[in-house]
């Protein structure tokens, strides 16, 4: 069970509160465990280069295109342990059904 005062150990006078790097570990999710985090977490992962190199990638492959878009991410290596991996013919068939939905077949 999620439990919110979990970091409380990390901080506030605890051997751990000068400590220069921490390495977390776990199913990170569930939103529970970091939303109250969030603008430290977007501080710290934010790539300003990174969005500029995505914005412009997704207009090269959308160009002249005018309609919704839509995108599926295949996971793959992190979920296999788990035996979460979805079939190949479960990305074909949602692919399809995009294509479908939206009137062409998808890129």
């Amino acid at each position: 069970a999620f439990r919110p005062s979990w970091t409380a150990g990390l901080l506030n006078g605890s051997r751990f509160a000068s400590c220069g790097e921490v390495t977390i570990r776990g199913y990170f999710q569930d939103a529970a465990f970091f939303t109250r985090h969030l603008p430290e977490l977007r501080q710290l992962f934010w790539d300003e280069a990174s969005v500029t190199a995505a914005e412009a990638r997704l207009a090269s492959l959308t160009a002249g295109y005018r309609g919704p878009v839509a995108s599926v991410h295949y996971r793959l290596k992190d979920y296999e342990p788990n035996g979460w991996v979805l079939s190949r013919s479960y990305y074909d068939t949602a692919l399809s059904e995009i294509g479908r939905r939206l009137g062409r077949q998808p890129l």
